[in-house]
């Protein structure tokens, strides 16, 4: 049903008051003579008075109507120009996506493009997740409970970051400042100690910062253009944002979960990631056994239909 405006509601009172007026005079005796007859002079003397009446109701519903005109013309504008906005942030999106290259580290000269490349990066995931996760059980200094998030997170971390000469200072720096130096020490020789198959010195996992980074703000940027715009509704947002949901592979939307649980937080304490169900195609067992309802328990997901 239509929620009418005000202005649109009191327009039409107006009206209709104005209505009832015209029509109650009209069937009075002020526009007979005294047999009954309809009299076009008194109707003329008296028609002034109604016209004084109920002219400026008229007049002011005509007002509350043209008012109303311009507010909807503006609204329409201000959607056009942010699904304007919107299309073209998506187109972007893509373009990212399209352009993104990666040189395989188990085959000297084979790049792959595109989606494929977020297949490899939760391929990287998963090989990593296999070294981390025994030094996490083995570890007396995290507590049961933790040990599976902790393992993400260290994992994820060494999946973004690498461990390459360049770029260990600031993962080292990062994962001292969340758990036990040497746990995070010995975890890494072990990780150095896969190299690429064509050289010797180059890590295989060599990191995805350069990738991800600017994926994952472009990401957000898109989501809070249209979490933060006031004259759509929620409705419309979730809308929205469900296009741009659309777009994405099921390998992107496992490496967007795991960096929410990792560096990612942001998009959950903005609640963009329950309110907008940014994971519900996401299976129970995608990513190395780990059930993304168990982090994020908000919503239905799509094997729950």
């Amino acid at each position: 049903m239509r929620n009418w405006s005000w202005r649109v509601i009191t327009a039409f009172s107006l009206s209709a008051v104005g209505f009832v007026l015209i029509t109650f005079f009209g069937l009075t005796s002020s526009f007979h003579n005294a047999k009954g007859v309809f009299d076009p002079l008194l109707a003329s003397e008296f028609g002034s008075f109604i016209g004084g009446l109920v002219g400026p109701m008229f007049y002011l519903a005509g007002f509350f109507l043209l008012y109303e005109t311009i507010i909807v013309q503006n609204k329409s504008f201000e959607k056009q120009q942010f699904e304007t906005k919107f299309f073209e942030l998506l187109r972007f999106h893509r373009q990212n996506v399209t352009e993104m290259e990666y040189r395989l580290p188990y085959e000297e000269h084979k790049y792959i493009n595109g989606p494929l490349v977020f297949r490899e990066i939760k391929s990287q995931f998963t090989k990593l997740y296999k070294i981390v996760s025994p030094f996490i059980e083995a570890s007396p200094a995290i507590p049961a409970d933790r040990k599976k998030i902790e393992t993400i997170d260290i994992t994820y971390l060494l999946l973004f970051f690498g461990v390459s000469q360049s770029t260990l200072p600031i993962l080292e720096h990062i994962l001292e400042k969340r758990y036990d130096r040497q746990l995070t020490t010995d975890i890494i020789l072990e990780v150095r100690k896969e190299r690429t198959a064509y050289n010797p010195d180059s890590m295989y996992f060599g990191g995805h910062q350069l990738r991800l980074a600017h994926y994952y703000r472009h990401l957000f940027q898109i989501v809070n253009y249209v979490d933060s715009t006031d004259f759509i509704t929620d409705i419309q947002k979730y809308d929205y944002v469900k296009i741009l949901r659309a777009q994405l592979s099921q390998h992107e939307v496992a490496i967007f979960f795991l960096n929410s649980l990792s560096i990612g937080q942001p998009w959950e304490k903005n609640g963009y990631i329950t309110k907008y169900k940014f994971i519900k195609n996401l299976p129970p067992n995608f990513v190395d056994n780990v059930d993304p309802k168990e982090y994020y328990p908000g919503f239905e997901y799509e094997w729950e239909e």
